[in-house]
Order: structure tokens, then sequence, then C-alpha cells
């Protein structure tokens, strides 16, 4: 069995230390923080097998340079000189391809099926069956969600097309064309999820390094050394490096520069509006999430790329109230209270599918990270993909981190 240091406290980082852990290996994890921020904190804990669709697909570069004038809009890439932006922008668009998304769908789907079915037999997860409804407020985007629908259902999974009234029973107060219902799609509630599985890695045995950055990365005879904040090796016969945005960063000085940015989301919580919600929602059109909690309601939203991480660009933040409003008029004041909007940067590849699996020329490494806004829905089937390969394992081709180089 192998000593294994995991880089990166969050969902992806703590999942894969937990199984590394089950089948025999020694772990410790070395986190930034204190295992409680993040974007595995301030998402909405939703587990959906229905995003089968990579973010890099048909139509998204056009949407996006529709959505440039417009501050409020779901989705930004902000103009800027850095070469390794212009690079990833490059791949994206040339994987916004049908012939990327029938070869990714599979694969998605595969993958969030083998998580939910974890998340389901994990009774500390606090999994629910809630199911997701797809709301649309127009009938261009419920046609176009209904698409998306038949293309679902021709993989396996269950989906139903409400009409607006069928719509309106399912979803009190919503305000719109019409809804697609994934039944099978679940939810969790995040801070609940990681303080839950913080608890997990520690009564199997993982230590937990808080506050304990990992500064750098070098390469040794074709094994990578980990050095910590002090300048001294960490001691470990395996890496796994689950550090989100930042990975790409601690991975340059092994000779790989993979194309990876932080696409910055927001969120904020508001009390539970009457009528209340008793499932999770995606407005399609705004990409707005829309996630009850117990007696409080999440919302979240926007992808911004190649903006500063802590930045609060309040005009996208209105965008995410105002949508929800129109939708639902229950929400009558859904402005976060002063201060308390969470931002965090999601760290996301050039076709939409993570880097999981290994480095050439590096013995002892094993790369998780770019899940972009699916971490939590796959980090269990993350997690057993990482164990693999520490065992000798090898992950799909498809998520294979050299397959821009």
């Amino acid at each position: 069995m192998a000593s294994v240091a995991v880089i990166g406290g969050g969902v992806v980082g703590l999942f894969s230390a937990l199984t590394l852990s089950q089948r025999g290996h020694e772990v410790t994890v070395f986190d930034d923080g204190r295992f409680d921020q993040g974007c595995s904190f301030g998402n909405s804990g939703l587990l959906v097998p229905s995003h089968f669709v990579p973010l890099a697909c048909p139509g998204i570069v056009a949407k996006g340079l529709k959505w440039l004038a417009d501050p409020t809009s779901p989705f930004r890439i902000k103009p800027s000189f850095d070469p390794r932006l212009a690079r990833w922008c490059w791949l994206f668009q040339r994987s916004c391809s049908v012939a990327h998304v029938e070869r990714s769908s599979p694969l998605l789907r595969d993958l969030a099926l083998e998580s939910l079915a974890q998340y389901r037999h994990l009774a500390w997860t606090g999994f629910r069956e809630a199911g997701l409804y797809m709301g649309c407020t127009t009938i261009h985007g419920l046609e176009e969600e209904a698409k998306s629908a038949e293309v679902a259902m021709a993989l396996g999974l269950r989906a139903e097309v409400l009409d607006e009234p069928g719509a309106r029973k399912a979803l009190p107060g919503f305000e719109g064309a019409g809804a697609v219902h994934y039944p099978e799609d679940g939810q969790i509630d995040p801070s609940r999820l990681m303080e839950a599985l913080v608890g997990q890695v520690k009564s199997h045995g993982v230590a937990l390094l808080r506050e304990q950055r990992v500064c750098r990365l070098a390469l040794d005879g074709g094994s990578a050394v980990a050095f910590g904040k002090d300048g001294s090796p960490i001691d470990a016969d395996w890496l796994v490096v689950a550090a989100g945005s930042r990975s790409a960063e601690l991975l340059r000085p092994l000779g790989h520069d993979l194309p990876l940015v932080g696409g910055k989301g927001y969120s904020f919580v508001v009390e539970q509006p009457s009528p209340s919600l008793g499932a999770p929602v995606i407005l399609v059109e705004d990409k707005v999430a829309i996630s009850p909690l117990g007696g409080q309601v999440r919302l979240g939203g926007t992808l911004e790329i190649g903006t500063k991480p802590g930045e609060i660009d309040i005009r996208r933040v209105e965008g995410i109230s105002t949508a929800a409003r129109a939708a639902f008029p229950q929400f009558g004041t859904t402005d976060p209270p002063s201060g308390t909007v969470w931002s965090g940067q999601r760290p996301c590849t050039p076709d939409g599918l993570p880097y999981i699996g290994g480095l050439k020329g590096v013995s002892n490494l094993t790369v998780a990270t770019g899940h972009a806004m699916l971490g939590m829905t796959l980090a269990p089937a993350t997690s057993r993909i990482v164990a693999d390969c520490v065992e000798g394992g090898i992950a799909p081709s498809a998520l294979d981190p050299m397959r821009f180089s």
C-alpha cells in the first residue's frame, strides 16, 4: 500500500482520500484553508445526471458573443492578452461540436449515475431524491429543452416535458412557458455533506492538515515531489492533485501546462418564499439555479472566465435576483443581505470534461480537477478512478490530462 498526499480539500479531494483510505492506503490531505470554504461549499448542491452535455457545446460561443455587452448575462469571457486564456478559448471553440457532445455525453452520464448510486448508498451524505426541473420562461426555451429531454431518454435517463399548466402545478408560483422534469436527479446540502465527509475521512484514519498550502511541485528523476509552505519536501509515495483551478499552476513546473481556467460563479441564500418550492429548479434561459435547502433557498449562477478571484460584480448578482423574481414572483425580495454573496472559481477545461489521470514522464502523480459545475455530481466516481490510477489502473482516455498536448 502507498502513502498518498492529496493536494486539495474540496469534495473531489476528500472523496478521493476516503476511497484511497478504504482501500488500505495511508492518506494525508493538504488544504490551503480549514476544509470549510471553496466551491464545494458555495454551490447549489445539485446532483445532475441530466447535465450530460459538456460546457463546450454547439451554440455556446454565439451565445457568449451575444451576452458580451450585457453586464447581467450568465456567461462571460473577459477579453485579455493572457496567452494561456487565448489558448483555452481557442480550444474551447474547437470543442464546441456535435461530434464532441455525442462522444462525451455517455461518459458524463455513466460517471454521474455511478456517483448517484454511491450517494444513495451512503446515508451520511444526506442525499435527497429531489428531482430537478428545468424551468423555461419562453416557448423557444421549452422547445430546445424538450429536444434535450429526447436525447436524455435516448441515453436511458427519465425525463418528462411539462406544458405551462403542468409546470405551474409542479412548481407553485412559476411564471413561464413550461418545464422539463428529471426525476432521477438528486440534491444534498453542500455544507452538511462536507462536514460529514470530513468526519468520515477522519474516522478512516486520514490525516487532515489545515492551512497547509502546498507551494510547489518539482521533478526528481521522473517522480514528483511536493513542497510545503515552509519549503520542506512532503514525504509521500504518490501525489493526487485535486486543487481546483490552482491545479494548473502547481503542475507547470513538471513540464505540463494544462489548459485550465477559473470560472467564477456567485450564490447567496434567501428565506424560503410563500408559496414554497419543494424541488430544485434551473432557469434555462438565465442559467440560474434555485435550490431549496430546508427553510432557505440558495440562488446561484453565472460563469465568468478571465476575472480576478474574489472580485464581485454586483450587476451579475442582480441578474440572478431579477431572473428569480421574473420566474417566481413570490421572491419579492431576492437581493442578498449585504456582504453575504459567495463567489468561487470553478475549474474549467476547454472541452467541459474533467482531467483525471496521470502525466507523461511523471511516475507517481494523478490529476483530479476540471469538473467545473459538476464537482459534487462527479466526485464519488472520480474518487474511484483516482484510486484505480494509484493502484496501476488507467482512467478513461477522454479524461486524460494530456489530451491537449
